[in-house]
């Protein structure tokens, strides 16, 4: 039987998404559903620029090895803080 690899567990989450969306709608003070949505169409690329940069705050001691890199590379440039 064959050994499967997962590549990048580390940012597996298996919180509900309901938990992200309430996390999202407080963060960026957004008052009803219609607003956030808004908010997430128009500012998405930013959002997932805010998730790659932060991904790896809560592993403490853990340097960005070349798979995580890839990982978080955000359209081929940089992250920089």
């Amino acid at each position: 039987m064959p050994v499967f690899k997962m590549e990048y567990p580390t940012f597996t989450d298996f919180n509900p998404s309901c938990s992200l969306n309430a996390f999202l709608q407080a963060k960026f003070k957004t008052k009803n559903s219609h607003e956030y949505r808004y908010y997430l169409q128009h500012n998405a690329e930013n959002i997932q620029k805010y998730f790659a940069q932060n991904a790896l705050k809560d592993y403490k001691g853990c340097t960005v090895c070349p798979n995580c890199a890839k990982a978080l590379d955000f359209r081929g440039q940089p992250l920089t803080k």
